[in-house]
């Protein structure tokens, strides 16, 4: 009978080791992986938007079927395109290909006429936004999860909120900017939420 209580503990103590070995392979993996390239040209100014696929290929690491095959588009700055198609069709894929989050199989992608594999990633990436369906935000401000990452006035953040068309509804919050929006942007609708991010 004394055993009984020492073994319920043991028992009990499954659960957060299993979850530390769990995290320890995310860790690990994350040590383990490739470190993105370095190299690149720094642009000295704003992208004008031009976005060219030629012949773009892409197959994921120890898959033999490729996701993407033989796509060429151009973009022009300022054209909206919409991409549609099956679950599982590599739209996500080809959108992830643009700031480098994955290396071209086949092909190349440029901006402006130049190849982004010989863009410098952080100047790259400081070109683009991107608002994918499950956004991230933070228990915190509008105006805190705004500026998220950089250091902006309230004139910038008004800017860039107005920008997103949500400086529409930002308005009607109790506090405006200054108005908490619970974990994970809880006490806003979905729409308002990809607006913020």
């Amino acid at each position: 009978l004394m055993t009984l209580t020492p073994l319920k503990h043991l028992a009990g103590v499954n659960g957060p080791v299993q979850r530390g070995l769990a995290a320890g392979e995310s860790v690990f993996g994350l040590i383990d992986a490739k470190p993105e390239r370095t190299d690149g040209v720094v642009l000295s100014e704003r992208a004008t938007g031009k976005l060219e696929f030629i012949d773009l290929g892409f197959t994921y690491p120890e898959q033999t079927r490729a996701a993407l095959t033989n796509i060429n588009l151009t973009i022009a700055p300022g054209e909206t395109v919409a991409l549609e198609g099956m679950s599982g069709g590599g739209k996500s894929t080809l959108v992830n290909l643009v700031p480098e989050f994955y290396p071209l199989s086949a092909g190349q992608i440029q901006l402006d006429g130049k190849p982004v594999a010989q863009i410098a990633l952080s100047s790259l990436r400081a070109q683009m936004a991107m608002v994918s369906q499950n956004v991230v935000l933070f228990d915190d401000t509008v105006a805190a999860n705004i500026a998220y990452g950089i250091s902006a006035t309230p004139d910038q953040i008004k800017q860039a909120a107005a920008m997103a068309y949500a400086d529409e509804f930002i308005d009607l919050l109790p506090h405006g900017y200054e108005t908490q929006i619970g974990t994970r942007g809880l006490m806003l609708s979905g729409g308002q939420r990809q607006r913020l991010a």
